[in-house]
């Protein structure tokens, strides 16, 4: 009697069917030779995935909502950001700060400690990229009013 597992040939049909069902799928994940250059012949830069997807949770990670900027966060859950800031907080903020300190500085004169919490706790890229939107997106809502306000005076 031998030690060798016996195979039968359906079990060998199997493991076939299976390896073929593997390089069909790796096929699919390998860019085609073709698609790796550009128009020009030269050989393209690959492209790194997002750090951070455009959904998460089934929801997208920035959304905004009236005046507050809704943010899907990796380990925070939700976590909602006013644009509507009060002027007098608006004004206690330094021009000399980076974008993360004055941030930090209107969620704690707006009281706001879970919000102020929540985005201390994130790794720094994620705090990064969402205090960038949080800029662009108060600067739209700024620049929407001023058209708003430039029109009606006409």
């Amino acid at each position: 009697m031998t030690d060798q597992p016996t195979t039968t040939p359906s079990t060998v049909e199997a493991d076939t069917a299976r390896k073929a069902d593997y390089e069909k799928w790796l096929a699919t994940q390998q860019p085609a030779a073709d698609a790796a250059t550009s128009e020009d012949g030269k050989p393209e830069e690959p492209v790194d995935p997002p750090l951070y997807p455009d959904v998460m949770n089934g929801r997208p990670r920035f959304l905004v909502v009236e005046s507050n900027l809704h943010v899907q966060t990796s380990r925070e859950g939700e976590l909602v950001l006013p644009l509507d800031i009060p002027t007098k907080v608006f004004r206690s903020i330094g021009a000399d700060q980076e974008e993360l300190d004055q941030l930090f500085t209107i969620l704690d004169a707006l009281g706001d400690n879970s919000a102020s919490e929540k985005l201390a706790s994130l790794g720094i890229l994620e705090t990064m990229g969402i205090v960038v939107r949080f800029f662009e997106e108060f600067e739209r809502k700024a620049q929407a009013l001023m058209g708003e306000a430039s029109r009606s005076s006409k």
